[in-house]
Formats: structure tokens, sequence, C-alpha cells
């Protein structure tokens, strides 16, 4: 015969099992205030860009390497990209970058996370997928939700 403590013990052992036999974790992209590190190869090139996100959607990249384009810096705000470079500025609209450029890749891809609502897991990695100028690409997360990397999916 079944006692009370036997059968509340069997339904706690049932709900255990059943909550952690969920599939699916829910994950946002954790984008605040958060420093990152851009590495591209363009040609014989590597370009090194330090970056900063803020709170409020402001993606900042700066020009680390090479060393002739070390005082440029790069401030995205909405869709528009402002460009530094001593004293001089300018704005150029994110759209009317050039095709595939690493800069519209990247900003992008951070715009398009802000607005994410939840990544899915697929093959052990946090995703999100995004495309830009007919190219799809996916960012990838930590478990945390930090981005680690973008790559092409093409």
């Amino acid at each position: 015969m079944f006692s009370l403590k036997k059968l509340l013990l069997i339904i706690t052992a049932f709900c255990l099992f059943l909550c952690g036999c969920k599939n699916e974790t829910e994950i946002k992209p954790y984008l605040e205030n958060i420093n990152f590190t851009v590495h591209s190869i363009f040609g014989n090139t590597e370009y090194i860009l330090n970056g900063f996100c803020s709170e409020d959607g402001r993606v900042e990249l700066s020009v680390q390497s090479p060393a002739e384009m070390e005082n440029i810096k790069f401030c995205l705000v909405e869709d528009t990209v402002k460009i530094y470079y001593l004293d001089l500025e300018k704005e150029i609209l994110l759209k009317n970058f050039e095709e595939n450029s690493v800069l519209k890749i990247v900003f992008t891809g951070f715009i398009e996370a802000f607005k994410c609502g939840s990544l899915y897991f697929e093959d052990n990695n946090y995703i999100m997928d995004f495309e830009v100028d007919a190219i799809d690409y996916r960012m990838y997360y930590s478990q945390s939700g930090l981005p680690l990397k973008i790559s092409s999916q093409n």
C-alpha cells in the first residue's frame, strides 16, 4: 500500500523528470556594454578592430591594425554610420556601404541581434541568422549570450 509520503515522492520525481526534458533553453543576445574584437583578412592584409556595444544600441569600431589606419573610428547609431578620422567626421547610411563589406556585415549583425527575441540552439551553438546583400550569415553566441563570431553560410 502506498503511503502519502511515497506518492508525493513519486509525483515530485516525475515533475523533476518532465522539467529536465525540455529541449530548448531560451537564450537572448547579451549586448549591453560589451567590448569585442573583429579580425578580418582582405587580400594579404589583416584588419583588427576593437569594438564596443552600448545598451542603447550604439556600436563603435576603432581600427587597431594596420597601423596606417589606426585613427579611424566608426560609430553606428540606428541606420547611420559616423566615420571619424582625426578632426574629420562623415556620416553614411549603412545601406550605402560597399556590398558585403566587413563593416556592413558586423553592424547589420548587431542591429539584428538587438531586434532578436531569442537565439536558437543547433550543433552545440547558440545562433542567430541574418542576411546582408543576399548572402546569409550566422552569428554565434556563448551560453551566456555573448557574441562570439560571424560566418558566411553561402
